[in-house]
């Protein structure tokens, strides 16, 4: 992947860009790098700082319901130069400046035209 590819942006169920993620590595199907949030992510910073301290504090069974209530959140990433359709990703972790998740895969996941703020194609 060219460094191009690896940045991205981060988007919400409604589309809106909440910030920028540089990726550094790619293992096992695990998205990891940095992300530098954006005004807009204010509204779910709460969130995942409660999330990061359930890790923190070992309280996997809350850790468990918060990866739930991630996953219905509906978060998804675009290419920094918006070439590509958005994708949806999931086990979504953003502890302090750090960001990992995978990405649906393109057969399964659900694909975006971030432009007219509507899916591609319906969830299965």
């Amino acid at each position: 992947m060219s460094s191009e590819e690896m940045n991205f942006d981060l988007l919400d169920f409604a589309f809106v860009d909440l910030g920028v993620i540089s990726i550094n590595s790619l293992e096992n199907g695990i998205y990891i790098g940095k992300f530098s949030p954006n005004d807009s992510f204010e509204k779910y910073k709460a969130i995942f700082l409660e999330y990061e301290l359930l890790v923190e504090s070992q309280q996997f069974s809350a850790v468990d319901e918060m990866d739930l209530k991630f996953a219905s959140m509906g978060f998804f990433v675009i290419s920094k130069n918006h070439k590509s359709a958005a994708c949806e990703i999931f086990d979504l972790q953003i502890m302090g400046g750090n960001i990992s998740f995978r990405m649906a895969s393109s057969d399964l996941g659900l694909k975006a035209d971030v432009n007219n703020r509507r899916p591609l194609h319906p969830r299965t």
